[in-house]
């Protein structure tokens, strides 16, 4: 999912900071605020619950620090990078593995399998949501079927 989120910045890019950063009353309000969100997601269960660590603790990104795509293009490449480190890590018989991490609401356990898949599916559903809002600018989005994408490589 990591070269899709650089895809979809390039035409961010495109559209220009003014579009992207608007609220358009979509899930997390504007562009900027999903892209966030979807980064937020990744650091926080990957980064931290896959840890074993609390999510507490994970960074919260607020829209209104971010002023320019080259922030988002060096908040994406670290995480990016942290995340392809922890997934290289990763063995098969890890996925099983349960791990336990504290949320707002206590501590849950949840195999690293489930945490993994949480985290890809809030990605592919904003991915979607993205589709949906450049379509509504009359954009074309960098991809819209994922076999396409694939086959564009």
């Amino acid at each position: 999912m990591i070269d899709t989120r650089e895809r979809f910045l390039a035409t961010f890019r495109e559209i220009g900071w003014e579009e992207f950063s608007k609220d358009r009353e979509a899930s997390w309000h504007s562009m900027l605020g999903i892209f966030l969100h979807i980064l937020e997601v990744e650091a926080s269960w990957l980064h931290y619950a896959l840890q074993g660590s609390p999510l507490t603790d994970s960074p919260s990104l607020n829209p209104a620090e971010f002023s320019n795509f080259d922030q988002l293009t060096v908040l994406n490449s670290e995480i990016s990078s942290k995340t392809i480190a922890i997934l290289e890590g990763l063995k098969g018989q890890d996925l099983s593995m349960e791990v336990a991490f504290r949320e707002r609401s206590g501590i849950t356990r949840r195999e690293k399998e489930i945490v993994l898949m949480h985290a890809f599916a809030d990605e592919i559903a904003h991915v979607g949501e993205f589709v949906c809002l450049l379509w509504q600018l009359d954009v074309k989005p960098p991809f819209i079927d994922w076999l396409d994408y694939q086959l564009e490589g």
